[in-house]
């Protein structure tokens, strides 16, 4: 294999295992309930996607080799999503008082009973389901995230045969291809032989007795020792 071919395998390979890598872990980490970011998070991520997949193309895409790359990456990614995507704690108490202190009357006919009352039965209830809720979101999130690595791990592997197949393919088949457009192309620009076999003797015929004379044609040199014995 060439250095041209080379470098357009890699190319491809780099392109695949990007893409497949960043979509199916963004693919499973929304399904688990996560947040994926915009903007500067999201190109950052992306950027170490791209930099992972370059280290990754140097050689064939084997599955003890991309197991343990792609598994990294999608702990990497989840926690990048996770920090991206982040609501800082200040934001919501601040809402949380923002809402309680808005005056809207309660049940209880207290404008301030969204505090007074309900707060304290709504945060005993928070409290009392946040690790369960916390463990079951990690437990999903896990889940996904393993066989997001599967589905890439196996999607890289084939993915990366069948590329390698055609890129050998068609630079086997590409100079036949192009030898026999150049021999087609030869073929009708070629001019025929017969023309060019009259030209040179046009031209004799010219030189030698011209237009007007009939017969063969006769050399200037013949027609001098036919006159010199005449003259003499």
């Amino acid at each position: 294999m060439d250095d041209a071919t080379l470098r357009l395998l890699r190319g491809t390979r780099t392109g695949l295992v990007a893409s497949t890598s960043f979509a199916l872990a963004a693919g499973a980490h929304l399904g688990a309930g996560g947040r994926v970011p915009s903007g500067l998070g999201l190109g950052a991520l992306l950027t170490l996607t791209l930099v992972v997949a370059v280290g990754l193309a140097r050689g064939p895409l084997r599955a003890a080799v991309v197991v343990p790359v792609v598994g990294g990456l999608q702990v990497a990614l989840h926690h990048g999503f996770e920090w991206f995507t982040a609501v800082p704690a200040g934001a919501s108490v601040s809402s949380g008082m923002a809402t309680g202190m808005s005056g809207a009357p309660s049940a209880t006919g207290h404008p301030f009973g969204g505090v007074a009352g309900a707060d304290g039965a709504t945060h005993a209830a928070l409290a009392a389901a946040t690790p369960t809720m916390a463990s079951m979101h990690s437990s999903s999130m896990l889940a996904v995230h393993v066989v997001a690595t599967l589905a890439t791990t196996v999607l890289l592997v084939v993915g990366d045969r069948a590329a390698r197949r055609t890129v050998l393919w068609w630079t086997a088949v590409l100079p036949v291809v192009l030898a026999v457009v150049a021999g087609r192309f030869r073929d009708r620009v070629r001019v025929p032989l017969a023309a060019v076999a009259v030209v040179p003797v046009r031209l004799a015929l010219v030189l030698g007795g011209g237009p007007g004379r009939r017969g063969p044609p006769v050399l200037r040199g013949a027609r001098t020792s036919v006159l010199a014995p005449a003259l003499a």
